[in-house]
């Protein structure tokens, strides 16, 4: 069980033994087991365990994709801050992200024309194509 552990500490492991007294159950729990089974048991006694593991796994891999999105707002707003114009943009590049879309950000410097490429370097596309053209350093023809 510790060496399970130690491998994927999120892992469910659900202790199955005939042998075990109170204090096997008790080091299981503490080691990190989810539950203990004695046996002999019946097979719905072991399908209703399984079924409660598998529903906390899900809960568990919930928060931690509900903290991690957490995380990334949170990053976003102390840069750029929490107004509603921005709170807007990024609703839509988050909408715009998962598409193959072609987008062009346009708007004065300091305006957020970033935010797409952070946005993607985060999730970490490797068919993502950022290219930044600043006017700006372009002389006007007379």
């Amino acid at each position: 069980l510790k060496k399970l552990k130690k491998i994927n500490k999120n892992l469910i492991v659900i202790m199955v033994s005939g042998t075990g007294g109170i204090n096997d159950v008790v080091t299981s729990i503490k080691l990190g087991a989810y539950d203990y089974v004695k046996k002999p048991f019946t097979s719905e006694e072991l399908i209703i365990t399984i079924n409660k593991a598998l529903e906390k796994q899900k809960l568990n891999e919930e928060i931690i994709d509900l903290r991690k999105r957490l995380y990334k707002r949170t990053k976003y707003e102390m840069v750029m801050g929490n107004s509603p114009q921005i709170t807007k943009v990024l609703n839509l590049v988050d909408l715009i992200a998962p598409t193959d879309m072609s987008v062009i950000i346009q708007g004065k410097s300091g305006t957020g024309g970033f935010i797409r490429l952070w946005r993607n370097y985060e999730k970490d596309d490797p068919d993502f194509y950022y290219i930044y053209f600043n006017s700006s350093h372009i002389r006007k023809s007379t």
